[in-house]
C-alpha cells in the first residue's frame, strides 16, 4: 500500500536553466547525448558495477511490450569501434559541427552537457513499454489535423513507459538527479511504494510531470509513480522478470553477443493492443488481412559495430498459432544476374501478389471505380476479405478482369525491382524496371491488355500509346512529353515474366547486361558481409547516392564551381584515360565526376592541381552501400543488415 505524501519544497537556482530529467522519455535524449559524447571523444567511462548485459531486463516485466536497451560502457569495443566507424565515415566533421552550434547557441555548453552525463555512464540503461493503455485513450480520428504534441496519457496520468539506468556509480547518479530537482526548483512529493521511495514532480511552464525512484542499483524514471511500480514489483520479485522469459533468452542468445543497442518486441500483446485501435485499424485493415500477422511473433534485435560497417540484425520466433507469412523461405536469386553492373538500388523477394502489398494498391482502385470512399471499409480481418473480395468483383464489371484473381494473384515466383541513375537531363538516363514470375502468362497478357485499352482511350495530347513487340511478345508504350521531352514506361509479359520499366530497362533486361550487378565488387564485398543463405535483399550503392546529392548542393549553393578532384582520379595516367573510364561505366566510377557535369576529373589534372588530393574532411567517400537480407533458420525469421563503410 502506498504511504501518505509527504512534500517537501527545494529552492530553485535560478542561475541555472531548468532540466527535464525526469521525464519518462528523458532516456531517449540520453541516448542521443551519448551517441554524440562518445563519438566526439569524451572521456571514457568503464563499467564497473554491472557484470553482465541485459542487467536492466531484470527490472522489466515479463509481459512488457517493448524493451529496448543501450550499453553505456564507453570504453567497450563496441563504443570504441563506433567511433572508430564514424570517424572513416566522415561522421566526426559533421558532429563535430553541431557542437560548436551549441556551443555558440545554447547557454548550456558542450562540456556542460557531458559533464552532467558523466555520473549515468559506465552501465546500461533501458526503455520499457508496460502497456498501451494510454494509447488506448487516444482517439486517432482527431488527429489527423496535426501531430500529436505530446505523449498520450491514459486517465491517470500515465504513458506505460519508464526508463532504467544502471549506471557505474549508483550514488554518483543519484546524487546527480537530486541535483537536478533541485535546480529544477519543483514542489517534490515523497511515497512509498512496498518500501522503495517514489519522488515526484509536477507540471510546470518549464517541465513535464515527472518520477524517480532507487531500487538497489537501479535508477528508474517515468512520467507518473503508476508507471514506476510495474518495475519495482519486477525488481523485489513480486512479478516474474523478462530476464528469465524463455522467449526472451532464446532470442538473446541467438543475436550478436556485442552491441551498442539490444531491442525486444512483444509481438502478441502488441497485437492485443493494437487491435483495440479500431480507428487506426479502419485505416489499415480494410486493405489487407495479413496487417497484424507481423504481430504473431516475439522478436529480437541488435544494433552493433563490425569491421566493414554499422550492423542491425533482427531475429523472431513465431508463435504457434502464427499465420505462413508469404516470401520468408531461403531463395537463390537468378533476377540479380539481369541487372546493370551500376545498378544504384536493387530489392527482391518472392510471391509479390501474396505479400499484401498489391491487394492494397488494388482495393483502393477497385474502390475508386467502383466509388467508394477510398480507404473504407470493416476492420475485422473476415470482413475485410468479404468486402474486398466484393469489390473487386463489382470492378471486373467495369474493367473487364478482376483485379484480384487475374493480375495480383498471377504474380508468383521471384520479383525485382532496379533503379539505375547516371544523366538527369537524358531521359535514357533514368532507368527503373519491376520484374517478376507469372502463374499463367495468357491469362495476365490478357488483364494488361484490357488495361492498355484504358490507357489508350485516355490519352491526351501530350501522351501517346502503341505496342512493339519484343522475343514475339507484345509490349505495350506509354509515351508523355509533358515535361518537355519524352518519358517512356513499356510493361508486357515477356518470356512469362512481367515486366513494367522505364526508359530502355525492359529492353536492356531482356538482351541481358554487358556486366551484372551480380559481378560489381562493390556488391559483392557487401553481401559477402551477410548470411550466404537467405532470401528476399535489398542493396542501395550509396556512394553514388551521397555523389549525387553533394553534385546537387554544390549546383544549388550558387558556387560557380565544384573541384572535381576525388582521390580516385590518381588511379589515371591522364584526363583522357579518366573520361575513357567514366564513359564506359558512369555508375560504378561516379567519383569522378564530382562536379556532376560529366566530364572526369577535370580539376585533378588541371594545371596546377594537387598531384596528389586527399580525402576532403566530412566527404563521406567511405559509405559506399546499405544492404539487407531475409533469411529462415530453424523455425524462426531473421534480417540481417550492414551500412557498408569501406577502410580507406
Amino acid at each position: 500500500m502506498k504511504g501518505p505524501l509527504r512534500n517537501v519544497r527545494v529552492r530553485r537556482n535560478d542561475g541555472r536553466r531548468p532540466h527535464p530529467m525526469l521525464s519518462g522519455l528523458w532516456v531517449l535524449t540520453l541516448i542521443s547525448m551519448l551517441a554524440a559524447t562518445a563519438t566526439l571523444g569524451a572521456a571514457p567511462q568503464s563499467a564497473q558495477a554491472q557484470e553482465s548485459a541485459l542487467s536492466t531486463a531484470s527490472l522489466a516485466p515479463e509481459t512488457s511490450l517493448v524493451y529496448v536497451a543501450l550499453t553505456l560502457d564507453t570504453e567497450s569495443t563496441q563504443w570504441q569501434l563506433s567511433k572508430t566507424l564514424a570517424e572513416r565515415a566522415g561522421l566526426d566533421v559533421l558532429l563535430e559541427s553541431l557542437r560548436a552550434e551549441m556551443d555558440a547557441e545554447d547557454e548550456q555548453s558542450f562540456e556542460e552537457f557531458q559533464q552532467e552525463a558523466g555520473p549515468f555512464l559506465g552501465g546500461e540503461a533501458a526503455l520499457v513499454l508496460t502497456n498501451l493503455d494510454a494509447l488506448n485513450e487516444v482517439n486517432l480520428s482527431n488527429l489527423s489535423g496535426g501531430l500529436v504534441d505530446a505523449t498520450p496519457v491514459a486517465e491517470d496520468g500515465s504513458t506505460g513507459v519508464a526508463a532504467v539506468v544502471n549506471p557505474a556509480d549508483p550514488d554518483a547518479a543519484e546524487a546527480k538527479v537530486e541535483e537536478l530537482i533541485a535546480e529544477e526548483g519543483s514542489e517534490v512529493d515523497e511515497t512509498d511504494y512496498k518500501g522503495v521511495t517514489i519522488r515526484s514532480t509536477q507540471a510546470s511552464d518549464t517541465s513535464d510531470a515527472s518520477s524517480f525512484a532507487r531500487v538497489e542499483d537501479s535508477l528508474v524514471f517515468a512520467a507518473v509513480p503508476a508507471d514506476l511500480e510495474p518495475l519495482i514489483d519486477t525488481a523485489i520479485g513480486d512479478t516474474p522478470s523478462l530476464a528469465e522469459s524463455d522467449n526472451f533468452t532464446g532470442l538473446r542468445d541467438g543475436l550478436n553477443d556485442e552491441f551498442m543497442l539490444f531491442g525486444w518486441l512483444n509481438g502478441p500483446a502488441l497485437k492485443e493492443g493494437l487491435t483495440e485501435q479500431v480507428e487506426m485499424l479502419q485505416g489499415l485493415g480494410a486493405f489487407s488481412g495479413q496487417t497484424l500477422d507481423a504481430f504473431d511473433a516475439y522478436t529480437g534485435f541488435v544494433m552493433w559495430a563490425d569491421d566493414p560497417g554499422f550492423r542491425l540484425d533482427t531475429l523472431s520466433m513465431p508463435t504457434e498459432d502464427a499465420a505462413d507469412l508469404p516470401g520468408t523461405q531461403n531463395f537463390d536469386s537468378s533476377l540479380v544476374e539481369r541487372m546493370p553492373s551500376d545498378t544504384l538500388l536493387f530489392a527482391n523477394g518472392m510471391d509479390l501478389g501474396a505479400m499484401g502489398v498489391l491487394d492494397a494498391v488494388g482495393l483502393a482502385v477497385a474502390q475508386v471505380v467502383n466509388g467508394e470512399d477510398f480507404g473504407s471499409g470493416p476492420t475485422d480481418p473476415d470482413e475485410a476479405e468479404a468486402y474486398a473480395e466484393e469489390q473487386f468483383e463489382q470492378a471486373e464489371q467495369t474493367l473487364g478482369f478482376n483485379l484480384q484473381t487475374e493480375f495480383i494473384d498471377q504474380m508468383v515466383g521471384e520479383f525485382a525491382f532496379g533503379f539505375r541513375f547516371s544523366n538527369l537531363l537524358d531521359p535514357n538516363g533514368i532507368g527503373a524496371i519491376l520484374v517478376s514470375g507469372v502463374a499463367d502468362p495468357t491469362t495476365l497478357a490478357d488483364s494488361l491488355s484490357k488495361i492498355s485499352f484504358i490507357v489508350a482511350a485516355g490519352a491526351g495530347e501530350t501522351t501517346t500509346y502503341d505496342t512493339r513487340q519484343v522475343d514475339g511478345s507484345t509490349v505495350n508504350v506509354v509515351e508523355d512529353s509533358t515535361i518537355g521531352f519524352p518519358l517512356r514506361l513499356e510493361y508486357g509479359v515477356v518470356a512469362e515474366q512481367f515486366i513494367l520499366g522505364f526508359g530502355n530497362a525492359l529492353q536492356d533486361f531482356v538482351d541481358g547486361p554487358d556486366e551484372s550487378l551480380a559481378d560489381n565488387p562493390q556488391y559483392q564485398a557487401v553481401m559477402a558481409t551477410l548470411p550466404e543463405e537467405h532470401g528476399a535483399q535489398a542493396y542501395v550503392d550509396l556512394a553514388q547516392i551521397i555523389t549525387i546529392v553533394q553534385g546537387f548542393l554544390g549546383a544549388s549553393s550558387g558556387v560557380a564551381d565544384v573541384e572535381d578532384a576525388n582521390v580516385a582520379c590518381a588511379e589515371y595516367d591522364t584526363q583522357e584515360d579518366a573520361q575513357a573510364a567514366y564513359d564506359e561505366d558512369p555508375g560504378n566510377l561516379i567519383d569522378l565526376d564530382q562536379d556532376f557535369d560529366g566530364e572526369a576529373c577535370e580539376d585533378f589534372f588541371s594545371t596546377g592541381a594537387d598531384a596528389t588530393p586527399q580525402a576532403g574532411a566530412g566527404d563521406f567517400d567511405a559509405v559506399r552501400a546499405l544492404a539487407t537480407v531475409q533469411f529462415e533458420r530453424e523455425g524462426m525469421r531473421g534480417t540481417s543488415t550492414i551500412l557498408y563503410i569501406e577502410e580507406q
